[in-house]
Order: C-alpha cells, then structure tokens, then sequence
C-alpha cells in the first residue's frame, strides 16, 4: 500500500510503500471548491474546478534481495554434497547469478569456520551445485550459505 505523508508545508509530501527498482510516474490534481448562492431561490451551487499537472517519473533505488529461503542440503555419498536452493521472494532488482560458500560447522561457543568460495553462478537459472571437492571429509558436518546477486547487492542465506 502507498502512503502519502505531509511534510512541512502543504505542498510537500512522502510517499511511503514504494517497491525498489521501480519506476513510477506521478502526476499532481490540485482542485478548488467554489460555491454561489442563488438570489432568487436561495439554493447554493457548489462546483469544483480541478486542474491535473503534467507527469513526472522517478526510480527508486535498488535494494538487497529479500525473502531468500536458506539452501536445501542432500548428501549424495560420503564425499559429496547436492546444495539446492529458490530465488527470493523479492528479488529487488534483476538477479544476475549466485555464489555458494562453505565452511566447517563448528560446536556453539568456538568461533566460526574459514569460509571457502565453492561455486559462482553467472546466470539466474543455476540453482544447484554439487559440491564433490577433495576437501570434503566423511562424517564431518558442513555450512553452506548462497548469496544472491543483483547487479551491485548481495543477500545471503545460510
């Protein structure tokens, strides 16, 4: 929902509500309210003039992407990882691919792991990866987070 909020004087406003990205065009209609009394039967005539100025248009900014579910996990064998995950729900721009990162989980209370760049994704379509690198080990538990790209902003998920 788009809201107007008066700022200062009358003729000032904010429009709240607005979605990144977008470009919106707006045009102003400023009316008066006028009224003349009838002498002859004492009956007031009300009219209102309105008059509707030329548009302008304005973009409003880029914003991170939101809503992004964190990746689904399947091992596939004792060396290898099948990462899947959805766009976000507001992309907040035109998504231009993914990143993958990994890092070893580690118990609460130590300090996080290393993260490692696995995978980079140059298209919106690549939605999985399969990670078989050596480094994996069996038995050991993983972290992994994709970021999602939109022209010059990143959102994560982990």
């Amino acid at each position: 929902m788009i809201t107007l909020i008066p700022v200062g004087q009358r003729r000032q406003h904010v429009i709240e509500g607005l979605t990144p990205s977008t470009t919106y065009v707006i045009r102003i209609r400023t009316c008066i309210n006028s009224s003349s009394v009838n002498s002859t039967d004492d009956q007031r005539n009300e009219t209102i003039n309105c008059n509707v100025g030329s548009a302008s248009s304005g973009t409003t900014p880029i914003a991170p992407p939101s809503g992004q579910a964190a990746p689904k996990l399947k091992a596939l064998n004792s060396r290898s990882v099948k990462i899947t995950w959805n766009a976000p729900e507001s992309p907040n721009g035109i998504i231009t691919g993914y990143r993958v990162l990994r890092r070893l989980e580690v118990e609460p209370g130590y300090a996080p792991g290393f993260e490692e760049l696995v995978f980079v994704s140059e298209t919106p379509n690549d939605r999985f990866y399969i990670d078989s690198s050596s480094q994996l080990r069996p038995y050991t538990k993983y972290q992994y987070q994709v970021t999602t790209r939109t022209l010059e902003i990143c959102k994560s998920a982990k």
